[in-house]
């Protein structure tokens, strides 16, 4: 019984993992060796947890 519901268990996980398309960002790599993006990537739906500003090194006023 328990191999059966590891096996069920990563047979669901590699189908999901699988099937999942992210919207990757193109890059290209110049004869240099830089790397630069095509079009810069987007965070549209970027989510934070900090709600202050912080810079190491920085005094506060």
């Amino acid at each position: 019984m328990r191999v059966a519901f590891f096996l069920s268990t990563a047979i669901a996980c590699t189908t999901v993992i699988g099937g999942y398309t992210a919207d990757l960002s193109q890059a290209v790599q110049l004869r240099d060796g830089k790397v630069y993006f095509v079009q810069p990537p987007t965070l549209l739906g970027a989510v934070t947890t900090y709600k202050d500003t912080y810079v190491w090194g920085g005094a506060i006023r």
